[in-house]
């Protein structure tokens, strides 16, 4: 009786090791804006903004290095802009510098069709969709660490008024360390319910 009582005091313990929910002992702590939350670095610091059309706020890394994000309708879609080519009727086209002395307007250069081939030498970033708390998202990574964007997009999190509100965060040219842990803490997105459902529902 003893033993067996000793073997499932061990169990115990190493369940309860072994898993469970993130706790300060590992580092990290929950930020909870009320859309949504968030599960960062311990050292990181939150920083509310206000927003004029949307729920916008910062998340500072260091001094130096800052993480945004931005729920509303016009949240950025993080797609690449770039003075340095265009992609026009389904064909990639790389800008120059025209070679005539005077001549402002740019030499267009054709590469094909804009396929991840042709588009890996000309863009910063890379992209794969992902799901985040059962939501359908673009995550946007640096092709070389140091240089470009850690995010995610989300097109549609729920209806609101005329439109959808839309979701971004986002950090420009982290380090390695950084970008694995604003990695890590997208993934540990959760959303609420709409705060006007939410309410409507706690009325009934």
């Amino acid at each position: 009786m003893k033993l067996s009582f000793c073997l499932c005091l061990s169990l115990l313990l190493l369940t309860s090791c072994s898993g469970g929910k993130p706790s300060a002992t590992d580092g990290t702590k929950l930020l909870d804006y009320g859309y949504f939350t968030i599960r960062v670095p311990q050292e990181w610091k939150r920083v509310d903004v206000k927003g004029i059309d949307s729920f916008f706020g910062e998340i500072h890394i260091d001094t130096n290095t800052v993480i945004t994000f931005d729920l509303g309708w016009y949240a950025n879609d993080l797609s690449e802009g770039s003075e340095d080519y265009i992609v026009r009727n389904d064909s990639l086209i790389v800008l120059e510098k025209s070679p005539i002395p005077g001549v402002v307007k740019p030499r267009e250069d054709y590469r094909g069709e804009p396929d991840s081939s042709h588009l890996a030498s000309v863009t910063v970033n890379q992209k794969q969709h992902i799901n985040i708390d059962g939501f359908k998202a673009k995550l946007v990574t640096p092709r070389h660490t140091g240089k470009g964007m850690t995010g995610l997009f989300i097109a549609r999190l729920w209806n609101a008024g005329s439109s959808d509100d839309r979701f971004q965060i986002n950090g420009q040219n982290l380090n390695a360390k950084q970008q694995q842990q604003l990695i890590t803490a997208i993934k540990t997105l959760k959303f609420y319910q709409h705060p006007d459902k939410r309410n409507k529902a706690g009325d009934e």
